[in-house]
């Protein structure tokens, strides 16, 4: 198996944002038997991620991302077990901050499958929410209540690739549920950063 990363991000001043480039490469070689035979499967893929954030102001902050994966086997023992698989998922986070340090946020995240078995071509969009408020003199402590997966859809789909076969695994996954959380922050003495 080898595998490579590249990884870019840069600040946008204009717009103010920054951008963040990460392109992945990888190769893989699987050998086994079928029928007395040595038989092989080679997976090759690249993936690609793009991701903004931008702190509008001190209050509001959001992320947007796409990330695109796509995998083709060949093997060769069985032309069946080819196979093309592209995966998409886009993402936007934002976090709003407002009247006496309550904080709103909100996560949606769209998943889409392309290459499957029959059946498992499935997309579905993941939302996750949050409220929470800063307490104490210094705002050290927060409370905060999280809603996740709130339409309810978040599957898991895996396929596992082997030198002789391809499996499809859907999984049940654990879907909507609430959080609540607490954090307090240790600053040491003369305000110099600070221990979660």
């Amino acid at each position: 198996n080898v595998r490579g990363n590249v990884s870019f991000g840069s600040p946008v001043k204009a717009l103010k944002l920054n951008l963040n480039l990460n392109t992945g490469l990888h190769h893989g070689h699987s050998i086994g038997m079928m029928n007395s035979q040595e038989t092989f499967s080679d997976t090759y893929g690249i993936n690609q991620r793009i991701g903004i954030n931008s702190r509008i102001s001190e209050k509001l902050l959001y992320n947007l991302s796409y990330s695109g994966n796509y995998t083709f086997v060949k093997n060769s023992a069985n032309e069946q077990a080819n196979y093309n698989y592209f995966n998409q998922t886009f993402r936007s986070d934002l976090t709003w901050i407002f009247w006496r340090a309550v904080k709103v946020g909100s996560s949606l995240i769209y998943n889409k499958n392309a290459g499957l078995s029959q059946g498992y071509d499935q997309s579905f969009m993941l939302w996750n929410a949050s409220l929470g408020k800063k307490f104490l003199k210094k705002q050290q402590a927060e409370l905060t209540l999280s809603a996740y997966d709130l339409l309810k859809k978040n599957k898991s789909i895996t396929r596992m690739v082997s030198e002789n076969y391809i499996t499809d695994v859907s999984t049940n996954i654990l879907q909507q549920y609430f959080m609540l959380g607490f954090t307090y922050n240790l600053r040491p003495f003369g305000g110099r950063g600070s221990i979660h």
